[in-house]
């Protein structure tokens, strides 16, 4: 994870990004993306997922959370499930710091 933009005070916006990729020989036909939001509040609508597509995670309490739970899922045309061998993505997403 790291910080894409943003100041570390409370009621600014930061941006953030998740790198995730299948080191495995294996396609993986469930995971679990997860983030603890510390001392900040996920921004509704912000996530994205490769850049373009959006996609809503679960949001409980101050974890984050997106998951794959298919053998063939898509959104808007791009494969996300399963995750294939070498296959990677990220997901940026909007806290405001509490």
């Amino acid at each position: 994870k790291r910080i894409l933009s943003g100041v570390v005070m409370p009621g600014t916006i930061m941006k953030y990004e998740i790198w995730f990729k299948n080191t495995g020989n294996t396609p993986i036909t469930s995971y679990t993306l997860t983030d603890p939001l510390q001392n900040s509040t996920y921004v509704g609508g912000s996530s994205r997922l490769n850049g373009t597509i959006s996609v809503t995670p679960s949001y409980i309490g101050n974890i984050l959370t997106r998951w794959c739970n298919s053998t063939n899922t898509t959104l808007n045309g791009q494969t996300v499930c399963p995750l294939q061998p070498g296959a990677n993505g990220t997901i940026v997403f909007d806290v405001i710091i509490n």
